[in-house]
């Protein structure tokens, strides 16, 4: 049976070396890693994935430290030019919480006419 055929129960059955090959391939890719290659590399989907992150404590803290390794690989790479820096502000914005900073003066600057202050309260 093909890893891919409809009832092919081993194809999404979670196991716990899953984690540290998470790790290894996420370590040694020499692509920019993504979790939708390393299911494919076992024979699952990128949602299953999240399913296993999302059931399986160990697993959670492996796809954890998996995505700090993409952070840090795409922050690397586009530091050193090897990624378009388009492609680099999309992934981290998209994939990593990174968010365009706009700066905003809150600043307001007004008077106060203390003898019109004191007229109004007199009148």
């Amino acid at each position: 049976m093909a890893k891919f055929e409809k009832g092919n129960d081993a194809a999404v059955k979670y196991d716990g070396k899953y984690c540290g090959e998470m790790l290894d391939f996420f370590r040694t890719s020499s692509k920019y890693p993504t979790f939708e290659r390393f299911a494919d590399n076992i024979g699952v989907t990128a949602r299953t994935l999240e399913n296993w992150r999302d059931k399986h404590k160990k697993f959670k803290h492996a796809y954890e430290r998996a995505k700090n390794l993409q952070k840090a690989r795409l922050i690397e790479g586009g530091l050193a030019g090897l990624y378009d820096s388009r492609v680099v502000k999309l992934v981290a914005l998209n994939d990593h919480g990174y968010a365009d900073k706009v700066e905003t003066d809150n600043k307001v600057d007004f008077k106060i006419d203390m003898n019109a202050a004191l007229d109004e309260e007199a009148g």
